[in-house]
């Protein structure tokens, strides 16, 4: 791979609008958008040396240092320790929402293969009403097609979307068996 990109407040707890761009190969493409670099500022053209060949305009100098606080955050806690949080939790709630009648539950059996993310749809109620009713007892998730066509298609749920829970290390055990619990009360047994 020529470059790696990701974004910054997706598991990396920094900001939204914030992201990195791992730079491995000088054979790149041509940037996105050109000028007003800070350096090599009197050519009228992208300098050709990184990072400034990609770093166009007014770098995001507070979201770059929300995005430093999320990574140091979570390289003092240990990597695999969060993982392992967060593996625990995405296996207790998909065990969990699997004994709600009409709940399908979108989880890897293979812990090693599954992220601190667990979605579900529910057979009769859409994925946005569910949504609307969690938010409304203070339990934040996503419904849609969250930006991932693909996996949509994958998992036969471009029509009805799903509603996609992130976990997080500042979640607990607590977090999932009120998600659970609300979920129950919400849609019968």
């Amino acid at each position: 791979a020529a470059a790696i990109c990701m974004p910054g407040h997706k598991g990396l707890l920094g900001p939204q609008g914030t992201g990195m761009l791992l730079v491995c190969s000088e054979k790149l493409q041509k940037p996105l958008m050109q000028g007003g670099t800070g350096s090599l500022s009197q050519g009228m053209t992208q300098p050709k040396l990184l990072p400034d060949r990609f770093e166009s305009g007014t770098p995001n100098v507070p979201g770059i240092a929300g995005l430093d606080a999320g990574l140091r955050f979570l390289l003092a806690r240990g990597l695999s320790r969060i993982r392992k949080h967060e593996q625990m939790l995405a296996a207790d709630l998909a065990d969990g929402l699997s004994t709600i009648d009409g709940v399908e539950v979108f989880y890897h059996a293979d812990p090693a293969r599954q992220a601190g993310v667990v979605s579900f749809r529910h057979t009769q109620v859409p994925c946005e009403i569910l949504a609307e009713k969690l938010a409304d007892r203070d339990i934040c998730v996503r419904a849609g097609l969250h930006c991932a066509p693909l996996m949509h298609r994958f998992l036969g749920t471009e029509e009805t979307g799903a509603v996609r829970v992130g976990i997080g290390f500042c979640n607990t055990p607590y977090h999932i068996e009120k998600l659970v619990r609300t979920l129950r009360l919400l849609v019968g047994r």
